[in-house]
């Protein structure tokens, strides 16, 4: 039972296309689905877990610190958010506990 490499492709094509929409509605709509408001990002952090991987998880838990540098590393590469939230997007989908649950 393992992931085949076109199923990864297919999950890699969908979660870029899946991710871009969501950003454009948060920009568009000025909703906080997937960019959260500046200085809420920990937080936000464990309630994209909870959507996408169904785990409920405190903000100092070792696997939600994990995301945090995930956000953190791909702040030190850009500024603009959007390309950052797609980053963390894209990385929650093409996670194990995501295509699994």
């Amino acid at each position: 039972l393992e992931t085949s490499v076109l199923f990864m492709k297919f999950l890699e094509d969908a979660a870029g296309s899946m991710c871009r929409q969501m950003i454009e509605r948060d920009l568009a709509e000025n909703t906080q689905v997937l960019i959260p408001e500046e200085g809420t990002e920990p937080a936000h952090l464990t309630d994209l877990l909870a959507r996408f991987h169904s785990r409920s998880l405190s903000i100092d838990h070792p696997d939600v610190q994990q995301w945090i540098w995930l956000y953190e590393s791909a702040i030190s590469m850009t500024d603009d958010q959007s390309e950052v939230w797609h980053t963390v997007c894209v990385a929650l989908m093409r996670h194990p506990d995501f295509y699994t649950y």
